[in-house]
């Protein structure tokens, strides 16, 4: 575990398992600042930190965004709307979540 924790976490669907170099951060794991928005990936992102800097629409620290092929999310809800914070994420405590994804119909539930 590092100090201070990251940005949050991910589930990841990619249509390229190699990595690109410099993906570490902001760009979760998955792009960097050359593939981003040029990827073939999905992901559903827990995120714990605001980064207005780079992305202005980004909600405040807890929230879950879908993004798609980019870091950048097309839908986003905040978390703290509902009592969540992510702040365990650092700690020993443990935070559950389930990604459902209908291959079929293509959709995310």
């Amino acid at each position: 575990m590092t100090n201070p924790g990251g940005e949050g976490l991910a589930f990841i669907l990619a249509a390229d398992p190699t990595l690109p170099e410099g993906n570490d951060g902001q760009w979760l794991g998955i792009v960097n600042a050359s593939t981003n928005e040029f990827s073939q990936v999905v992901a559903v992102e827990f995120d714990t930190r605001q980064r207005l800097q780079s992305y202005p629409e980004d909600l405040e620290d807890f929230h879950v965004g879908l993004d798609v092929n980019s870091i950048y999310s097309i839908e986003q809800v905040s978390l703290r709307d509902y009592g969540i914070t992510l702040a365990n994420i650092a700690s020993s405590n443990d935070t559950w979540a389930r990604v459902k994804y209908d291959g079929e119909n293509i959709t995310l539930c």
